[in-house]
């Protein structure tokens, strides 16, 4: 069982290993051993098991039993195999999988030894049992070819979702960008004019102030009278001014708002597109391993 779960192998280098072992058990297998060491049951040990009911579906547990070695570390220990299981959740979990079908052995018993041979016979019995339970039925290719075509079926749906949800995230990225971009150039567009404004209000406060000091070398009189229109100038191009920067202000919120409303519409569709796309592919998955179930309990 270890090594099996490896991600360095591809999924079809290890359908055509387990497919070539299947070939060489023609016409079918009775029962399929698991072994463990009683010293270590890992995450491993459960993902191998996992694997294998993906791939051979989950009949194949009816053919299973377990083979607990170095049974000999417990018993020095004092520990029997039973209370080893039931001391660990996920072990006993794993054993009811297989209808509690499990025997230990141990490594350091002399072959002629009466236990080994009490050992031996047990497991024989085991054995007898499971293709009894089974009606001397075969664990053939034939079902295991259709648990495999459920099995990629299954794995074809991942990777398109998985591709949908990367393509997803590249728009999301994209519509952001946009967003962030559109947002730049609306400050860049408001600062320009008001800095335009700023100038166009210093050139005329300047001009004014050339007029006022050649209107102060006419008469006192005139004087008085233009330096009140002066004011009078001066007062309605603050105005005019504080005006136009009011207005800017306000177009400017609401463009600003109106990016910003866009923005959200477009992540909640896209948010409720992926959701949508996501529950159908659980359920097509779902529905392809139903079917490849229904096939194999027919064979």
């Amino acid at each position: 069982m270890t090594g099996l779960y490896d991600t360095k192998i591809s999924q079809s280098e290890i359908f055509d290993k387990l497919k070539s072992v299947m070939d060489l058990t023609y016409p079918g297998v009775h029962v399929f051993v698991v072994v463990l060491t009683v010293t270590r049951f890992t995450e491993e040990e459960q993902k191998t098991v996992d694997f294998i009911s993906d791939y051979f579906g989950d009949d194949i547990r009816k053919f299973g039993l377990i083979l607990f070695t170095k049974l000999d570390d417990l018993e020095q220990d004092g520990v029997r195999l039973d209370d080893f299981i039931r001391e660990n959740e996920k072990l006993q979990a794993f054993v009811k999988q297989f209808g509690r079908r499990y025997i230990g052995f141990n490594n350091r018993l002399d072959k002629n030894d009466a236990r080994m041979q009490q050992t031996r016979n047990a497991f024989i019995d085991l054995v007898d049992k499971i293709i009894c339970n089974n009606n001397g039925r075969y664990y053939t290719t034939k079902v295991f070819e259709t648990c495999q075509k459920a099995f990629d079926l299954k794995m074809k749906k991942i990777e398109e979702m998985n591709v949908s949800l990367e393509e997803r995230a590249k728009q999301m990225e994209k519509m952001s960008k946009d967003h962030k971009e559109a947002m730049e150039n609306i400050q860049k567009q408001h600062f320009a004019i008001i800095e335009k404004l700023h100038e166009e209000m210093k050139s005329n406060m300047d001009k004014n102030s050339r007029e006022m000091a050649e209107m102060n070398k006419n008469h006192e009189n005139e004087k008085k009278k233009m330096r009140a229109q002066m004011e009078e100038m001066l007062t309605e191009n603050q105005r005019v001014f504080s005006t136009k920067i009011n207005n800017l202000q306000e177009e400017t919120q609401k463009e600003l708002a109106k990016k910003n409303q866009e923005m959200t519409t477009m992540i909640s569709n896209f948010q409720q597109r992926t959701a949508a796309e996501q529950e159908e592919a659980r359920k097509a998955v779902k529905k392809a391993k139903n079917k490849a179930k229904k096939e194999a309990g027919k064979n």
